[in-house]
């Protein structure tokens, strides 16, 4: 197959497309062809030899992909060949082929290219990761997101956004700090006009944020703390800036009884990427289809062009994720000899702006739809309308039909579920999160194989529309249907 090689270690021109191995679909996994891959620092990274792959993993870079599956592994269920697919990868997404367990791919929405799609999954699994599993983000709380305009940074803002907390962001210009506002984020600063931690208590009240996402490390430490309120958590992503910091005040730090986590998601073990790629797809993949979520792509690049992707990318100008998109015979599109004008064509329909991202925060408000969700691509006569408002007395009569097991009313529920097939136990795990959010409830779901474990409290029922009362129904149904449970 073909894949992007590298002549040794260095600087963006060791790249070059070349031929490699083709890789083998084992029982457990999925072999797709290759339609889309996007960038990542640390791509950047090990092409300079500072970051190596896993054991065992693939040494072509590329850390996720987009495409369509072509084989099945003969223990894999629910998946079959044509399938849209993206996933998360140890490496190996700048080739035309890669496998994937198939208990880590996640089937890509209707209406999403496959660029779009290859933007999601490194990106906003790292900020689930980060936000979720170790920042144990709840509504209301304040995170600050240092390179707010980056993949992750705008991945973040979303998710926050979502979760019913705030997002305040650091960015290195005003038009990346204007487009961050516009996708979601209640405020933010241009580092290049100096510390932000004065910033921060400001915006904050003096309390501090709950939560950091920090990308840049040592020249951010000591302004971090100060901008962290009591029992707040600073994760350490990257350290893009240094890795080495002196004269630490570690009395503020237990003063406050701050946390700093360091974290990283490529040497995580297989299945806790599994559980965390499921939980994610369950929580994400119909915001994603309905537009609340968004991948945000800054350019797409032919993958012949890799080399330029790579030095634009340490050019540090893109807002969001730098697509590659994989073309050639056995991968589909164009050949690799007739891409000038599909590059060209690639470079046109960059995205982000700060004029962009404002229209898109204007354009969404006007439609009735939430910031961050791409305005409609044509002019409409008027806004579109929602689902319908129900009346006191239909929401009680709808709450009657539904059984106590989904209300709680205010008790502590644990359940674990046991399904015929994986695909059963995922569309039953996005049934109740799609419930829990018509009552404005972030529940504990986790997905292993044929099981699903739900921890839940108090559910509210005040706002609901019709549409949400339908998805209770249907997840009622599936729960009647014969699964077993235990308490």
């Amino acid at each position: 197959m073909k894949a992007v090689c590298m002549r040794g270690y260095g600087g963006p021109d060791v790249l070059y497309l070349g031929d490699a191995p083709d890789p083998i679909c084992g029982p457990d996994d999925l072999l797709v062809a290759v339609r889309a891959t996007a960038l990542n620092r640390a791509d950047l990274l090990q092409r300079r030899g500072l970051y190596p792959p896993p054991p065992g993993a693939s040494d072509i870079l590329g850390l996720e992909m987009a495409g369509e599956v072509i084989q099945v592994g003969e223990r894999v269920l629910g998946w079959r060949p044509g399938d849209r697919v993206c996933a998360l990868l140890p490496g190996g997404g700048y080739a035309e082929r890669a496998v994937v367990p198939a208990a880590m791919a996640m089937r890509i929405p209707d209406g999403l290219s496959y660029e779009q799609a290859a933007a999601i999954p490194e990106v906003f699994l790292t900020a689930y990761l980060n936000l979720f599993w170790l920042g144990g983000l709840r509504r209301g709380q304040t995170v600050l997101v240092h390179a707010g305009a980056s993949g992750v940074g705008t991945a973040a803002i979303q998710l926050i956004r979502a979760a019913g907390a705030q997002a305040l962001v650091t960015a290195g210009s005003d038009e990346k700090v204007a487009f961050c506002c516009a996708l979601g984020a209640r405020a933010g600063w241009n580092y290049h006009q100096g510390s932000f931690a004065p910033w921060v208590l400001e915006q904050t009240g003096g309390r501090g944020v709950d939560l950091i996402l920090d990308f840049v490390g040592a020249p951010y430490f000591a302004d971090n703390l100060q901008s962290l309120a009591t029992d707040g958590r600073l994760i350490v992503i990257g350290t893009l800036g240094g890795s080495k910091v002196n004269q630490v005040d570690l009395g503020r730090l237990l003063q406050r009884r701050q946390h700093i986590i360091g974290t990283a998601l490529r040497s995580r073990p297989l299945a806790e990427k599994v559980r965390l790629t499921q939980e994610f797809a369950a929580f994400a993949l119909r915001r994603f289809a309905d537009g609340r979520l968004v991948p945000v792509i800054d350019r797409v690049f032919d993958w012949s062009e890799a080399a330029a992707a790579h030095a634009y990318m340490e050019s540090n100008a893109n807002i969001g994720k730098i697509v590659l998109r994989v073309t050639g015979a056995r991968a589909g599109a164009t050949s690799v000899a007739d891409t000038a004008d599909a590059t060209s064509a690639a470079h046109a329909a960059s995205f982000p702006s700060a004029a962009h991202a404002a229209g898109i925060a204007s354009a969404a408000d006007a439609a009735g739809v939430p910031a961050g969700q791409a305005p409609p691509a044509t002019p409409v006569a008027s806004p579109p309308q929602g689902p319908k408002r129900l009346t006191e007395d239909e929401v009680a009569a709808r709450l009657a039909a539904l059984p106590a097991w989904l209300l709680a009313d205010g008790r502590f529920i644990q359940r674990r579920y046991r399904f015929a097939t994986f695909p059963d136990a995922l569309s039953f795990a996005n049934m109740v999160g799609a419930l829990a959010e018509a009552f404005h409830h972030h529940p504990f779901i986790q997905i292993d194989y044929k099981y699903v474990t739900l921890r839940l409290t108090t559910w509210h029922a005040g706002g609901l529309t019709a549409t949400d009362f339908d998805e209770a129904a249907a997840c009622d149904a599936v729960y009647r249907a014969g699964f077993s449970s235990d308490a």
